[in-house]
């Protein structure tokens, strides 16, 4: 009697495979490794394709510039990017009746952002010459006031400020070029009563840290 009783008491502490097959059900599946997978069937696993569902994207594709998209997955969206280097300014202007002419390098920098952009010239006078800071102040700044470029090019409306306490408006122009438009060519020119300004750049793309 004590031996049957044992075996029902066993017998009732195996799971039936319903059960088994419920707890299973209920473990968190597992990760996929991201090297082995190419949603979109393009040649290009998702640990390198930026885009994995668009077999158009991918880092073997040619990048088609103004679309906005980062066709080649090169970390670059058309012609984004911090562009920098300096600008050729010939500052011109007549004082008490005398003309006078300052060829300077000015600080230049473009970033652009898809269709918005931001241009900046940025000039010191010469500190020993009395004329010049009479002229310009001690440091005079060219700034877009319209910011939408249009594709490969930008003409618009600017404003020069000297901190000697005046200003006037400005015409700016950039073209992107290269390749890639890793460099935006560019001018400025400013017409005022007694001084003008003309200066042309050509900017290098900034490479990201």
């Amino acid at each position: 009697m004590l031996r049957t009783s044992a075996l029902l008491i066993l017998i009732g502490c195996v799971p039936v495979e319903s059960e088994l097959d419920v707890a299973s059900s209920s473990d968190p599946p597992a990760a996929q490794d991201s090297s082995t997978i190419d949603r979109d069937e393009d040649g290009w696993t998702a640990d390198v394709d930026c885009n994995d569902l668009d077999p158009r994207v991918n880092p073997g594709a040619e990048e088609v510039f103004w679309n906005g998209i980062d066709d080649n997955c090169d970390g670059r969206v058309d012609g984004n990017g911090l562009y920098l280097g300096d600008a050729d300014v010939t500052f011109r202007a007549t004082i008490e009746g005398v003309n006078h002419r300052w060829d300077l390098s000015c600080e230049t920098r473009v970033d652009r952002l898809g269709w918005s952009i931001s241009l900046r010239i940025s000039c010191d006078a010469p500190e020993e010459d009395p004329v010049a800071l009479q002229a310009m102040g001690e440091r005079f700044t060219v700034v877009q006031v319209e910011n939408i470029a249009d594709e490969e090019s930008y003409a618009g409306g600017g404003r020069l400020e000297s901190e000697a306490g005046w200003g006037t408006d400005a015409s700016l122009t950039a073209t992107w070029q290269g390749q890639a438009y890793t460099q935006v060519q560019g001018t400025a020119t400013m017409r005022a009563r007694y001084a003008r300004l003309d200066a042309t750049f050509l900017l290098e793309l900034n490479p990201p840290d």
